[in-house]
């Protein structure tokens, strides 16, 4: 128990002290989840589903956001409410999402090689697009896939938008050049207004 307890001292700020109590089993539930999430990577246990995007004018479809899933065979399944933060912690979310644009993409192409044009958005995390690679990771799925990079959105958290950092700037600037579309995801929910 003093080790669960450590683990949430830790994972909170620095001078934070613990005892064992019902919060600890809340930890032991994390600590499990980030060690079933890199044996989920590992094996590609996750599913993709895709929300349909409807122009509410035209009523017609105009693309997808790509939803990632778990179903663990023991858990059943795990709502990505809980098991997001856990991979954002433990930084898996960056294998995780790599994996999550890989697919998309991938599914995205065989829609467009049938006829479909439709645009694929992905959420990406603010750990994926602070990594010095993510714009080549990008560009080299695109190759990989060849999806036209105008058929994919990656929607950023509002966040990551208002941060300003010069870096995170730059990479979007990259993406957009390449003909990648940029969103921002759940806007509203942290700033109340664009200042």
């Amino acid at each position: 128990h003093a080790d669960m307890a450590m683990y949430r001292a830790k994972s909170k700020e620095m001078g934070i002290v613990f005892h064992f109590d019902q919060h600890t089993s809340q930890v032991s539930r994390e600590m499990l989840l980030e060690r079933l999430l890199h044996k989920a990577i590992e094996e590609g246990s996750f599913e993709l589903y895709y929300q349909p995007k409807v122009d509410i004018r035209t009523e017609k479809m105009k693309g997808t956001e790509a939803l990632l899933r778990w179903h663990h065979p023991e858990l059943g399944p795990v709502s990505p409410a809980e098991f997001i933060p856990v991979a954002e912690r433990s930084r898996l979310i960056i294998p995780l999402g790599n994996w999550v644009l890989k697919k998309a993409m991938e599914q995205n192409a065989e829609w467009y090689k049938k006829g479909f044009r439709l645009t694929v958005s992905v959420n990406v995390s603010p750990l994926q697009l602070k990594q010095k690679d993510f714009v080549d990771v990008v560009k080299q799925t695109i190759q990989e896939t060849g999806l036209p990079p105008e058929l994919l959105e990656l929607e950023i958290t509002e966040s990551v938008a208002m941060d300003n950092e010069k870096e995170i700037v730059e990479r979007l600037q990259s993406l957009q050049a390449l003909g990648v579309k940029i969103s921002l995801d759940d806007f509203g929910t942290g700033y109340s207004s664009l200042n």
